[in-house]
C-alpha cells in the first residue's frame, strides 16, 4: 500500500504525537509499505527544508510544509495550523497524487478536513484517527483559559466569548459531519471509541498508544529519610493536565512538614504559567525542560511514584496519556488524579492509587498517606502485564494494517 499521512509532528522532532508515527510509520515500511508523510517545520531564512538528519528510513517520504506564526497562545496556533492545512492540501496534491489509503491525525484540528477533502479529490478512502476526543473538547472552552492558579476561576466575557457560545456548537456539530465522512476512524481508547460508535459514525477501531521508554519493570524503590516521597511527572505542561493541581498539593505537604518533592519535566501551553504559580507558592516544585526519550527511565529511577495529571473534563475521561503506558511498564506506583479511562486501568491493574481530579486536598492527603506508610507503593503492579496485552509495539502496528487494508480494498 501507499499510505498518506497528514500530520503536526513526525520525528525528528521531540513528543508524544512525533514518536507515535514516527514508530508507526517504520513498522509499515519495514513490512513492506510506502509512506509517505505531510508534516510543518519550523524554517530560518535559507532553509530549503532538505536536511540529511531528518532521513526517516527506507520506505517513507516525509514533505514539509512551512509553519510560519509562532507562539503558544491559542490564536496564534489555531492560524498556525490554518496556514500550514492550507499548504498541506496543496503540497500532497502536487507530490502524493495517488495513495491507497489518507490518513488524517487530529490534533491539528484542520488535518481532518484536510484528508476528507484529498480523499474526495481524489476517490481514495480516509481515516480519521482522534488520538484527543475532539469535537467534545469544543464544549470546555469557557475553562480552557482557566490555568488552575487563580483562587477563582475567570469565566470568560465579552465578544469573544459570545462569539464561542454561538460557535462551538457549530464547530462541534460541522466536526462531527467531517468524521462521518470518514471511511474508518481510529480511536486510542476504548472509551472514545465507545461514545463515537453511538453516534451513527462509520467503522471505528482502537489502536492505542505504547510504552516508548521504559524496557523493563524497574526495581522497587529504596527507602527514603525521613520519609520523603519523591513524585515524577514527565509529559506535556499543557491546558488539559491542570498540573497546578499538583503544585498546590506539594505546597500543602509541605506546609504540614511532609516531605514530598515533585519534579516536572515537560514542555507546552502552560509551562511558564506554571513557573510563575509554582514560584508565587515559594517552590514547592522542581520544574525542568523535557526529557529526551532516551533519558526517561533514570527520572523514573528517581521516583517513588509517577503521577498522572488531567481536568476534570467529562471528554478527558476518554483519553488517557500515553505516559500512563511508560508508568505501567515501568512497575512503579502511579498517582491518579484524571477521569475516566485511566484511573480505571490503574485501579484493575492495582498499579496505584486514584483520587478525583482538580481536587489538591485529595492529592496532598494521598501523598502525606504514602510518605508514612511506604508500604504502599509496593502495588504488586500488574501494568506490565496490561500493556503487553493491549499495547504491544509489535501487534499494534500489524492491527492498525489491517485496518488499513480492510478500506483500501473496500474503495
Amino acid at each position: 500500500m501507499r499510505i498518506l499521512l497528514l500530520t503536526q509532528h513526525f520525528p525528528p522532532e521531540e513528543g508524544p504525537h512525533a514518536y507515535r508515527w514516527g514508530w508507526l510509520a517504520r513498522r509499515f515500511a519495514e513490512l513492506g509499505h510506502r509512506v509517505d508523510v505531510v508534516v510543518p517545520r519550523w524554517r530560518s531564512a535559507g532553509d530549503d527544508g532538505r536536511h540529511p538528519d531528518r532521513d526517516p528510513g527506507d520506505g517513507i517520504t516525509v514533505h514539509e510544509t512551512t509553519a510560519r506564526i509562532r507562539g503558544l497562545r491559542l490564536t496564534r496556533r489555531i492560524a498556525n495550523e490554518l496556514l500550514t492545512a492550507a499548504a498541506a492540501y496543496r503540497l500532497a496534491r502536487r507530490e502524493c497524487p495517488d495513495p491507497d489509503v489518507i490518513i488524517g491525525t487530529v490534533p491539528s484540528l484542520p488535518t481532518l478536513p484536510v484528508a476528507v477533502a484529498l480523499g474526495r479529490r481524489a476517490r481514495r478512502p480516509v481515516v480519521a484517527e482522534m488520538r484527543d476526543a475532539w469535537p467534545d473538547l469544543v464544549q470546555e472552552w469557557q475553562t480552557w483559559g482557566d490555568t488552575g492558579t487563580a483562587t477563582r476561576a475567570r469565566t470568560p466575557a465579552g465578544v469573544a466569548a459570545s462569539l464561542m457560545g454561538v460557535g462551538a456548537p457549530l464547530v462541534r456539530r460541522a466536526y462531527s459531519a467531517l468524521q462521518r465522512g470518514a471511511d474508518l476512524i481510529v480511536t486510542t481508547t476504548d472509551s472514545w471509541a465507545r461514545v463515537l460508535g453511538g453516534r451513527r459514525m462509520p467503522p471505528i477501531t482502537v489502536i492505542r498508544n505504547t510504552n516508548m521508554a521504559i524496557k523493563e519493570r524497574l526495581p522497587a524503590p529504596p527507602p527514603r529519610p525521613g520519609n520523603s516521597l519523591q513524585v515524577l511527572y514527565a509529559g506535556n505542561i499543557g491546558r488539559a493536565q491542570h498540573l497546578a493541581t499538583a503544585i498546590r498539593a506539594a505546597s500543602l505537604c509541605h506546609r504540614a512538614g511532609v516531605p514530598v518533592r515533585l519534579r516536572i519535566f515537560g514542555t507546552g501551553a502552560e509551562a511558564e504559567a506554571m513557573r510563575t504559580f509554582n514560584h508565587r507558592l515559594g517552590e514547592p516544585a522542581e520544574i525542568f525542560d523535557r526529557v529526551p526519550i532516551d533519558q526517561v527511565a533514570e527520572h523514573y529511577d528517581w521516583a517513588d511514584t509517577v503521577l498522572i495529571s488531567l481536568r476534570a473534563w467529562e471528554s478527558m475521561g476518554w483519553s488517557v496519556p500515553s505516559k500512563l503506558y511508560e508508568a505501567l511498564s515501568s512497575g512503579r506506583h502511579i498517582t491518579v488524579s484524571a477521569p475516566g479511562e485511566s484511573a480505571e486501568i490503574v485501579s484493575e491493574t492495582g498499579a496505584g492509587h486514584v483520587v478525583p481530579p482538580e481536587d489538591p486536598e485529595a492529592l496532598a492527603e494521598l501523598w502525606t498517606t504514602l510518605a508514612n506508610d511506604r508500604s504502599l507503593l509496593d502495588t504488586g503492579s500488574r501494568g506490565p502485564e496490561w500493556v503487553a496485552a493491549h499495547a504491544d509495539r509489535d501487534e499494534l502496528p500489524r492491527r492498525y494494517l489491517e485496518a488499513l487494508r480492510s478500506v483500501a480494498d473496500g474503495r
